[in-house]
């Protein structure tokens, strides 16, 4: 069993790299659940415990984002309790339903919301700052935040990253630090539902939890701050390609191919 000297040495700079990956680009779980794999713990206890852990870099993401957060008050009201009612439908069914035909199908969702971090960068010239997205499409997206908040509670890995693809389509008008701002405050309350459901489920593994949280919360700091000063268009490549990479992993994991 790895020592708990060499635990902390190891999960505190993993989550520092996953706090500065979830705040940035929706993509924690690309660090911290691979972290959490490596030093023992089996699949369903790293997703909680990954949850635990990221509720630090959720509201120090949001500290870090207030200044994009002004204003959108009336966004967050139209994402939030979507979200949160698919947490709690996701948190519960991880311990009612075999993850297995699941996690093969979560790889192709995550790289496809990759491509849809890209798309309206590779195909607008300039955006509106007063276009209207058509109500069928308003409706899709919406019923898209409501899932993806279930596999953010059922699962999680590269959730983040869907629901800022979700947030670019219905928020054209927004750049993407805020519509990244929108979707580490959404993320971050998303999460406490999930875990206030796990604790009536599954024991908090506090050695496992609290390095990690500590390196996702200076990591959540610095994030948004990446975001602010690059442009879109290159944090939707990385987007992209940090999506594609997770989901090869997981793709290869799903698959027993690793």
């Amino acid at each position: 069993m790895i020592s708990l000297l060499k635990l902390v040495l190891f999960l505190i700079p993993a989550g520092f790299l996953a706090g500065i990956s979830s705040s940035a680009a929706g993509l924690a779980s690309l660090v911290s659940y691979p972290a959490l794999l490596m030093v023992g713990l089996p699949p369903v206890m790293a997703n909680v415990t990954n949850t635990y852990s990221l509720l630090s870099s959720g509201f120090s993401s949001i500290i870090a984002s207030k200044q994009e957060l002004n204003g959108k008050k009336k966004q967050i009201w139209q994402i939030l309790p979507l979200s949160i009612l698919g947490v709690i439908l996701g948190a519960l069914l991880l311990f009612w339903v075999p993850s297995t035909i699941f996690k093969k199908i979560v790889p192709f969702f995550i790289m496809f919301a990759g491509i849809m971090v890209l798309v309206p960068n590779m195909r607008q010239k300039a955006v509106v700052v007063d276009e209207q997205v058509s109500v069928g499409k308003r409706l899709a997206v919406y019923l898209g935040i409501f899932l993806e908040g279930i596999y953010t509670g059922y699962f999680g890995a590269g959730g983040g990253v869907v629901l800022l693809a979700l947030l670019i389509v219905i928020n054209r008008q927004n750049t993407f630090a805020v519509n990244n701002a929108l979707k580490n405050f959404t993320l971050a309350f998303a999460n406490v539902i999930g875990a206030v459901v796990y604790l009536f489920k599954a024991p908090i593994l506090w050695k496992y939890v609290i390095p990690l949280a500590i390196g996702l919360w200076f990591g959540g700091l610095v994030g948004p701050k990446i975001v602010r000063v690059v442009s879109d268009r290159k944090m939707r490549i990385v987007c992209c390609i940090l999506s594609w990479i997770l989901g090869i992993s997981l793709f290869l994991q799903a698959y027993h191919l690793i």
